[in-house]
């Protein structure tokens, strides 16, 4: 087997890895809020094309309901996203965000898809 073939599977399916950072209910009912700083992290071949729904994107990165941003809890910072199969960045449902210093080249669909209020992009 060549090192490549896992590549190889993931591009014929358009199928690759995702993070998802999102608000989750235990079994105690206890609602848990993720939060993520990522600073100058690579992510290639990430996403899964064809789901868009924004209730479950499935974009190399999304940050899901997790309300409004505080004390700098969650950022995306000089960070790069290339040879995707989706959007390279996705919020939907927070506040607050920074997305600043990101490169974003040959992705599916939109580079970075933004909801919500209160964002910094630079």
């Amino acid at each position: 087997t060549s090192p490549d073939a896992e590549v190889d599977t993931a591009d014929a399916e358009s199928y690759g890895c995702r993070v998802l950072v999102s608000t989750y209910i235990n079994d105690f009912n206890i609602q848990l809020t993720g939060s993520a700083q990522l600073y100058g992290v690579e992510m290639k071949g990430c996403g899964q094309e064809g789901f868009v729904e924004t209730f479950d994107p499935r974009y190399s990165l999304v940050f899901l309901n997790t309300g409004l941003v505080t004390d700098n809890s969650s950022y995306v910072t000089d960070c790069s996203f290339h040879n995707g199969y989706n959007t390279g960045i996705g919020v939907f449902g927070a506040t607050s965000m920074t997305l600043q210093n990101n490169v974003v080249h040959n992705t599916v669909g939109p580079s970075i898809y933004v909801t919500g209020s209160s964002h910094t992009l630079k």
